[in-house]
């Protein structure tokens, strides 16, 4: 008969026998040793404290008692898993990695070491064309570990003394990052007994099935936020990382606008949001709020806060993020109306004066989290906002009157209109296909419309509709909308009982979403 442990371990190894091999149990911070006292590295506890956390992958005795068999992995340290991870001109694709083993791993385990308070005291910068940014490498994990729900364990190595660089970044993302003023401080030894005993009990507890992680953060958000009672306005208070200013000298704007060309180079929402990222924190000494700096600096960079926030907001409607409190959807766009309101030119006197709010974005994002809300009251509380924003858009002439229809025709359509819906999409396909708008436009109105047909009498049309859609994007797989136009195209053949197409389909949907960072529009 087998012992406990054992049969625990087999156990939960049959429950999780689906975990794919490079989706390790825990990643482990990137603070690697300490920098002051010690002129060997290698002699500082922190860096040995990380080579006996590596040496857990090899010790069969502890991966049999837990059923875990190789290659996966228990613990990622970088310099061991990854020993090349780094070199100079690839700091942004060591960024991607970090990134995707820490959204792809269980745990984020944050040993906080060291008391140095110079440029490295909240990790390494991450260069970008030979010159520092305000981002560490150890604040880009953190900052994944937060947007992706990681269950953060923080450890606090003796003698830890945070700059206040450190103390900056800690608050900024103490929203979903544990107090670590909570925790004691402990020996090496003691946090690497701690961390020991922490995989193995994590892995000993059989894992809650639970919805897509969009559908979780939009829960957490209504729930963490107002309780039960309370309308969706109050999301109105909701400011872009809780508007926070990190105290150092003014950007350059001629390096803001790098960066934000540098984030606009990539399809792919994972890798544009942790460039979009780097742009954020690089604005963060200049606050966007009035009263806060004088307003010959702050006037100056309003155009890059509404051109990062902005594009922040759209970038994390893609990659299903509507529900982070302070870096969702919403949130941004609370914070580019304060911008907005204050009016600015966009980069040149000629160029006419940015005063409106984005109420057409903000229709979009409350329609959007409406649909993962459901047929709640919330649901409905979100879907009657998006209207009234939209309403006030579309009387101010905030945006192209095409987009406005399409998102007034898609709140229209939720709410079982469908005659309106159509007529609205209609109006949307007429205008761009007057316009000479291009192949993508025009693929976008017949999607939509499509997919409005597919809910009435003409539902065959739509499915036509829909394919042609498909069709046309076909020749731009960077283009997100493909996989949105194939999702719509399967739920057409549900509707049709045609359950062979829609399953193809939507395996084609779900392909295309993954491979571009577009997890909105993965099967729900």
């Amino acid at each position: 008969m087998k012992c406990n442990s054992e049969q625990a371990g087999a156990e939960t190894a049959a429950t999780q026998a689906s975990v794919p091999d490079d989706h390790p149990v825990a990643f482990i911070s990137s603070f690697f040793c300490e920098i002051e006292d010690y002129a060997n590295p290698q002699d500082s506890p922190l860096w040995q404290l990380r080579q006996r956390l590596a040496a857990l992958n090899h010790d069969n005795a502890f991966r049999n008692a837990l059923g875990i068999p190789k290659p996966r992995c228990l613990a990622w340290v970088a310099e061991s898993e990854a020993p090349d991870l780094v070199s100079k001109g690839n700091e942004l694709a060591a960024v991607d990695r970090l990134v995707e083993v820490l959204k792809n791993s269980e745990l984020y385990v944050c040993i906080l070491g060291d008391h140095r308070h110079e440029a490295k005291q909240h990790g390494s910068p991450v260069p970008i064309n030979e010159k520092d940014t305000a981002v560490s490498y150890f604040e880009i994990e953190l900052y994944a570990a937060a947007m992706y729900q990681k269950k953060v364990a923080p450890f606090v190595l003796e003698g830890f003394d945070p700059g206040p660089r450190l103390q900056t970044l800690l608050k900024i993302l103490d929203w979903a990052i544990p107090d670590w003023h909570d925790q004691g401080q402990q020996t090496a030894s003691e946090v690497f007994r701690s961390v020991r005993e922490l995989i193995g009990r994590h892995h000993r507890t059989a894992p809650i099935p639970q919805s897509p992680l969009r559908k979780r953060l939009v829960a957490g958000f209504c729930k963490a936020r107002f309780g039960p009672f309370t309308p969706a306005h109050g999301w109105a208070s909701l400011l872009f990382l809780g508007g926070q200013v990190e105290q150092r000298a003014p950007p350059e704007a001629e390096r803001v606008e790098e960066l934000i060309k540098l984030y606009r180079q990539v399809p792919d929402f994972q890798k544009k949001l942790s460039r979009l990222w780097f742009a954020a924190r690089e604005l963060m000494p200049v606050s966007y709020l009035p009263g806060v700096q004088p307003t010959s600096v702050r006037e100056k960079f309003l155009p890059y806060w509404d051109c990062v926030l902005g594009d922040w907001a759209g970038a994390a409607a893609w990659h299903g993020w509507h529900g982070h409190l302070y870096a969702g959807t919403v949130a941004p766009l609370n914070s580019q109306s304060i911008v907005r309101s204050q009016g600015f030119r966009q980069h040149g006197e000629l160029q006419p004066e940015v005063i409106l709010p984005p109420d057409g974005a903000l229709a979009s994002a409350y329609y959007s989290i409406s649909g993962l809300l459901g047929a709640s009251r919330y649901g409905w509380k979100c879907l009657w906002r998006a209207g009234a924003h939209v309403r006030r858009a579309i009387n101010s002439r905030d945006g192209r009157s095409d987009n406005l229809l399409a998102i007034r025709g898609s709140i229209r359509l939720r709410m079982g209109y469908w005659p309106g819906a159509i007529s609205d999409f209609r109006k949307m396909l007429h205008i761009r296909e007057g316009a000479g708008a291009p192949p993508q436009k025009i693929a976008d109105a017949l999607m939509h419309l499509g997919h409005a047909y597919s809910f009435c009498p003409l539902s065959a049309k739509g499915r036509d509709l829909l394919r042609q859609s498909v069709a046309i994007l076909e020749s731009y797989p960077d283009d997100p909308n493909l996989a949105r136009a194939r999702r719509k195209l399967a739920s057409a053949y549900k509707l049709a009982g045609q359950r062979d197409r829609e399953e193809q389909t939507k395996a084609q949907a779900n392909a295309d979403a993954r491979r571009l960072g577009a997890y909105d529009q993965m099967d729900r």
